[in-house]
């Protein structure tokens, strides 16, 4: 899997906008300031922004409006016309098969910072969606809702017959508003069902050949504005257009990702490797190019995550264990111990001591 710079289409996230609008004046131009854009690159086709950015944008527009289901909302506005050079190339697709096809094809015209992969068996199709770029965690479960309410909506939006119902299962845990899910009847969503950070949607082999019907191409809006799409691109021009990203040199940025977000296991540097499509020794050498090492990451990282778990006291210390990947409690106490100087249950009481933690349910900083 080759990472490219972390780079999110504008026109994907201008829908933000139309909320901040419509909330007090304030909040939108304090979400902008937040992630230092002007306001008129959302009415650029082409501009992309940093993921430095989106993930302001996501965490300000978050914090002004008060909700947590943004990412659920803007995937249910995302429709297959945002993708602009590719609407011509998508709409020749004459099933679901094709589409998945063409559109891991050329993923890095939709974002080079996430990497579509498509596999089909003789009972289902599996779409997956992993991410390609570092970014905050809040901003990761932004967009695996996002993505998971995109392909809902598109799917139940190519046909006009009943459907067998679509799977969609997710990394992430279910959010404040799980209870929005049951509008998605009758897709299923599996929340905690991956152990590394992805979505996966699996269809059922028998809608994969049926016959796309597609709705009047409508550009979308974006701000307000119509967004006029691009003209009809051939497969070479393309192609051209999809090599054309420049690789990223940071691959220690999107490894912390995968560890910090591992759930249930600690990925080993083979599992890391075969994500890339690269060697075990390849990876190494690419971490150390950067002067890190996987496994002192791992431990930092490890650690971090632990501290962070230790400060919900409604977790037990064997979930805890478990869901950083340990095999049984006392693993985990001999490896926290060596880097805290002191056990997992002696570290929580001693935050709920020195009120840091305790029935106000605040969580401290982690320690440096």
């Amino acid at each position: 899997m080759p990472l490219f710079e972390p780079l999110y289409p504008a026109r994907y996230a201008a829908p933000l906008l139309e909320f901040l609008r419509n909330a007090p004046a304030e909040c939108l131009q304090v979400a902008l300031a937040a992630a230092q854009i002007e306001e008129e690159v959302f009415r650029q086709p082409d501009y992309a922004l940093t993921m430095t950015q989106v993930d302001a944008l996501v965490c300000a527009t978050s914090q002004q409006l008060g909700r947590t289901d943004l990412g659920f909302e803007l995937g249910r506005r995302i429709k297959m016309d945002h993708h602009l050079g590719l609407v011509a190339m998508l709409r020749r697709c004459r099933s679901i098969d094709e589409l998945l096809r063409m559109l891991c094809r050329f993923y890095r015209l939709v974002t080079p910072s996430f990497i579509l992969h498509y596999q089909r068996s003789a009972s289902t199709g599996e779409f997956t969606w992993r991410p390609a770029a570092y970014m905050s965690a809040a901003t990761l479960r932004f967009f695996e809702e996002q993505y998971a309410l995109a392909v809902h909506t598109e799917y139940l939006g190519m046909f006009h017959q009943r459907l067998p119902a679509l799977d969609i299962y997710l990394s992430m845990e279910a959010p404040p508003h799980v209870a929005r899910y049951a509008e998605l009847h009758p897709t299923r969503v599996h929340f905690a069902a991956l152990p590394m950070p992805a979505v996966r949607c699996v269809f059922k082999a028998e809608v994969l050949d049926l016959p796309l019907q597609w709705p009047e191409l409508v550009a979308p809006l974006i701000t307000g504005e119509v967004l006029t799409p691009h003209p009809e691109t051939s497969a070479e021009e393309l192609q051209v257009l999809h090599r054309k990203f420049v690789r990223t040199t940071r691959w220690g940025e999107w490894v912390a990702l995968i560890l910090r977000e591992a759930e249930g296991c600690q990925p080993t540097r083979e599992q890391i490797a075969e994500l890339l499509s690269i060697s075990p020794a390849t990876l190494t050498r690419y971490l150390a190019a950067e002067g890190q090492s996987l496994r002192d990451m791992g431990k930092r990282i490890r650690h971090a995550r632990a501290c962070q778990l230790l400060a919900d006291r409604q977790q037990s210390i064997s979930q805890i264990a478990y869901r950083l990947g340990y095999g049984d409690v006392a693993n985990f106490s001999h490896a926290f111990s060596k880097q805290a100087g002191q056990g997992p249950r002696r570290y929580r009481q001693a935050l709920g001591a020195s009120g840091e933690a305790g029935d106000s349910g605040d969580k401290p900083a982690l320690p440096g």
